[in-house]
């Protein structure tokens, strides 16, 4: 298995107003992996026929499996190893139904130096359509 090496990006290089982005594919063996991780092996997120009689074309991506997709980017790419999440806010939009493949989209609303803190603005889309949104604050490390 192949490890990605996180970025490593200084809170002073960060202001207001930067955007990062990234594309992604979710894919069924996503969301079997994600089921295995977490134990949620709910229907609608397994069975095709069930998200189908609830009104979806097929299974729907677990929501949290969206949100590490997000962390994996927050952590690995933008803002990058300095930082930790402190706090996400999720908003999902339309399910989302694999394959699909979709940009994270990553904008800095804030930066506190003093507090050492950044507040983040995300989503993830696909051909104009807004699946996720999102809000993170990350806090910048201590390191010696």
């Amino acid at each position: 298995m192949s490890l990605l090496k996180a970025k490593i990006i200084r809170l002073k290089n960060l202001k207001k107003g930067k955007v990062f982005s990234q594309k992604i594919k979710i894919t069924k063996q996503d969301i079997r992996s994600f089921c295995a991780l977490s134990k949620d092996y709910s229907p609608i997120h397994t069975e095709t026929k069930f998200a189908k009689v609830c009104g979806f074309r097929d299974q729907v991506a677990h929501g949290l499996l969206l949100g590490a997709k997000i962390s994996c980017c927050l952590g690995m790419r933008f803002p990058g190893a300095n930082f930790i999440l402190q706090k996400i806010e999720m908003a999902f939009r339309k399910p989302v139904i694999p394959p699909i493949n979709l940009k994270i989209q990553a904008k800095i609303k804030h930066v506190s130096l003093a507090a050492r803190q950044i507040s983040v603005d995300i989503t993830l889309s696909a051909k104009n359509i807004t699946y996720v949104e999102c809000t993170a604050a990350c806090v910048y490390l201590k390191r010696a």
